[in-house]
C-alpha cells in the first residue's frame, strides 16, 4: 500500500489544520479507537510506503514526523516493510513522487506474485 500526502497524527491536525481537510479524514468515532498512523500501519508487516511533503500546506510537519515515528513503531519487527519518504514538496502528487511511488508499487506487487506494469 502507498499513501501520498495524507498522513499526520490527529493531535497535530487539531492545532489549526482541521478546517483545511475533507470530512473523510475524520471518520466518526475513529479517534476514540486509534490515530490515522495506527490505521495505516494496521497491515504491518505488509509493505507500506508513505510519502510526506515537508512543505505541505494542509498537513503539519510535526504531525507527519509523529506519524512516521508511530508507523515505524508498528513495523519494528519488520522494519524493511515500511518506507517513509520525506520530500521537499508540498501537498501534491508530482512527477518525482509518482516515479518513486509507482516504482515502489511495481517492485512490491511483482514480489507478491503480480506482474510489473509495462
Amino acid at each position: 500500500m502507498a499513501v501520498v500526502a495524507m498522513i499526520s497524527s490527529y493531535r497535530d491536525l487539531l492545532d489549526g489544520f482541521v478546517a483545511r481537510h475533507t470530512w473523510m479524514l475524520y471518520p466518526p468515532g475513529l479517534s476514540r479507537l486509534c490515530d490515522l498512523p495506527d490505521l495505516v500501519a494496521s497491515g504491518a508487516p505488509r509493505p507500506l510506503l508513505v510519502w510526506y511533503g515537508e512543505r505541505d500546506e494542509i498537513l503539519p510537519l510535526s504531525g507527519m514526523r509523529r506519524a512516521h515515528a508511530m508507523i515505524a513503531a508498528h513495523y519494528r519487527r519488520a522494519p524493511a516493510g515500511y518506507t517513509g519518504v520525506f520530500a521537499d514538496a508540498g501537498h501534491r502528487f508530482g512527477l518525482v513522487a509518482q516515479e518513486r511511488v509507482f516504482g515502489w508499487l511495481a517492485r512490491h506487487l511483482k514480489a507478491d506474485g503480480g506482474t510489473a506494469w509495462p
